[in-house]
């Protein structure tokens, strides 16, 4: 039960708040912040063998191609003011 606390909570914190340290712009930030709900959802599938529904994988498509498409624009109109 406490190995499961730690890696659900604290490491996976730790990790997070390491990652923004690393990761110079916080657009870049966000965007991964905003792919653990996709991410999460692809690691039940592979991990755990977990059925999503279509709606599911739909929504979690969207947010991928949505992180994509703001990192992809943000790198761009950076290269732009350099």
């Amino acid at each position: 039960m406490l190995g499961l606390v730690f890696i659900s909570t604290l490491l996976s914190l730790t990790l997070f708040l390491t990652g923004i340290r690393l990761i110079a712009r916080s657009t870049d930030t966000s965007v991964l912040a905003m792919t653990e709900i996709g991410t999460t959802m692809l690691l039940a599938w592979l991990l755990l063998n977990e059925q999503a529904s279509s709606r599911e994988i739909v929504g979690a498509a969207v947010i991928f191609v949505a992180a994509l498409i703001i990192l992809v624009t943000g790198r761009k109109r950076t290269a732009e003011v350099i």
